[in-house]
């Protein structure tokens, strides 16, 4: 992914992600079900992703389709990267650690976290 998304932008892509296809009509309506914002809003938002190459814009004016360039996983995955660089500075000790002190690890959390770790130990990386 080339650029950041916006919370914005990323409702566009929810939308995007769940029906790939679909017309700028039909991604406003979706939207305004549970945003209140307005077309011109929309269309903007829809515009930065193809500017961002994050959306794809296909056929011709009036009758566009567009559909997701980047998936689900490649977006948290950039956002996590950021949050990781600039909060944790890299490391991930501090990261984990913070979750800890505060309290949000649930036991299902910890377990995931130590199946991840002894897959890690084992060298299976995936």
């Amino acid at each position: 992914m080339k650029k950041p998304v916006s919370d914005s932008e990323l409702e566009v892509l929810k939308v995007l992600w769940r029906t790939p296809g679909l017309s700028a009509p039909e991604i406003v309506a979706a939207l305004q079900r549970h945003c209140e914002w307005e077309k011109t809003t929309i269309i903007t938002l829809l515009n930065r992703l193809v500017g961002k190459q994050c959306v794809a814009r296909e056929g011709v004016r009036r009758s566009y389709r567009y559909r997701a360039l980047v998936t689900h996983d490649e977006c948290r995955g950039e956002e996590l990267q950021n949050i990781f660089r600039h909060y944790f500075e890299g490391k991930a000790a501090a990261l984990v650690s913070y979750f800890v002190r505060r309290g949000e690890l649930k036991p299902e959390d910890v377990a995931e976290i130590r199946q991840a770790l002894a897959e890690l130990e084992e060298g299976d990386h995936d």
